[in-house]
């Protein structure tokens, strides 16, 4: 029988999308088991077609947590948090008792069927949030892999991560291990990002079109409350405003956020009404879009510029941060207003773009593809 690896899924289809890449070169040796925090997360990992896929071939055992499931341990373990805060007290003992309730018993041996806990080899996490597993897993012989949830630096990491506890770090580059030497004492893998590797692109088809326009993806992001929905609709105005003089000549593919997806669709169709562009809401892999399209719009600080210049797509990064703080700047082409971005954009729709295309290829070539190196953490399984 084979070992087992439980994968955690905390937040986002990101964390699979980061981490398939290395599991897939490992499903023949283990059962990888999936866990979903909450059905929204599910549900956004089907909305990602190709993904999708490709996760179900290697994982067909999963399971997706219910809130009402361990309800009153959760509901403990928030007043066990607050008692800390007040009272300045450490109820960390007592937590670990309800974590190992929650997930051992009634999840890895009640809904998951797993009576032997000896079976289960490794434990992947993404490092962004604690879920509980962490805990419930502590003084056994499983190991702890934490996994990035993106191909995105990170300039400051959140205070919640001081002394994490776990075994293996994998990290996509020297600078992220050098930043984690000061809060992991277990092992720290720098594999670079497999998922840019030219064996993980080539499963990414492109979609089957016989459209012969120009093709925008537009990566819907989600907002934190009503002044940033507000700052962003302003944006999208400018930009649709810019787009609609070109409307017959192109069409737009919007790939819409998790968080808020209905309230996205709704809030692009109210906006989109009123312009004559053709658009299409997608559920495909963003890599499958960056091999059919011509340009992608993002919003700064998004690991999307990535995934698109993967492909030799570029990316116009629009304005709703200053441009000048971006980490991904020099992938893009920055977009301070709306006149600056109707001057790039008709210097892409012209394409009048194959040198700086070029130049920022060599830039990703450079910093990422010649970084990707499996083997540093397959030695380890």
């Amino acid at each position: 029988m084979k070992k087992k690896i439980l994968l955690i899924v905390r937040r986002t289809s990101g964390e699979i999308d980061w981490v398939l890449p290395i599991l897939n070169k490992i499903s023949n040796q283990y059962e990888i088991i999936t866990i979903f925090e909450n059905k929204s997360i599910f549900n956004d990992l089907k909305r990602n077609r190709q993904l999708f896929a490709l996760w179900s071939v290697i994982s067909n055992k999963y399971y997706v947590r219910n809130i009402y499931d361990d309800l009153i341990g959760r509901s403990l373990i928030s007043v066990f948090n607050k008692l800390e805060k007040i009272f300045k007290v450490s109820l960390a003992s007592k937590k670990e008792k309800i974590f190992k309730n929650i997930f051992v018993k009634k999840i890895i041996k009640s809904k998951l069927k797993i009576n032997n806990l000896d079976s289960i080899s490794f434990l992947f996490h993404d490092w962004g949030g604690f879920t509980g597993w962490i805990n419930a897993f502590k003084n056994t012989k499983i190991k702890i892999i934490y996994f990035p949830h993106s191909t995105l630096k990170y300039s400051i990491t959140p205070k919640h991560l001081n002394n994490l506890f776990g075994h293996i770090m994998i990290v996509g580059s020297k600078s992220e291990k050098m930043k984690w030497k000061k809060l992991f004492n277990g092992k720290i893998i720098v594999t670079g990002h497999p998922k840019y590797s030219s064996e993980w692109l080539s499963k990414f088809k492109p979609l089957k079109s016989n459209n012969k326009k120009f093709k925008i993806v537009l990566p819907m992001k989600d907002w934190k409350d009503s002044v940033e929905k507000k700052k962003l609709q302003n944006i999208l105005l400018s930009v649709f405003e810019v787009l609609d003089k070109h409307s017959d000549k192109i069409i737009l593919y919007i790939k819409v956020a998790r968080k808020h997806y209905y309230a996205n669709k709704n809030f692009i169709n109210s906006l989109l009404i009123k312009f004559q562009i053709s658009f299409k809401f997608c559920e495909d892999s963003l890599l499958s879009l960056a091999k059919s399209s011509d340009l992608f719009l993002v919003f700064n600080d998004s690991s999307v510029t990535y995934d698109a210049l993967s492909q030799k797509t570029l990316s116009i990064e629009l304005w709703n941060k200053n441009p000048k703080i971006s980490t991904t700047k020099k992938y893009t082409f920055q977009a301070k207003n709306k006149k600056d971005f109707e001057k790039t954009f008709n210097k892409v729709f012209n394409k009048n773009i194959k040198n700086y295309t070029i130049k920022k290829y060599k830039i990703f070539y450079k910093n990422f593809l010649t970084k990707i190196k499996y083997n540093n953490i397959l030695k380890y399984f």
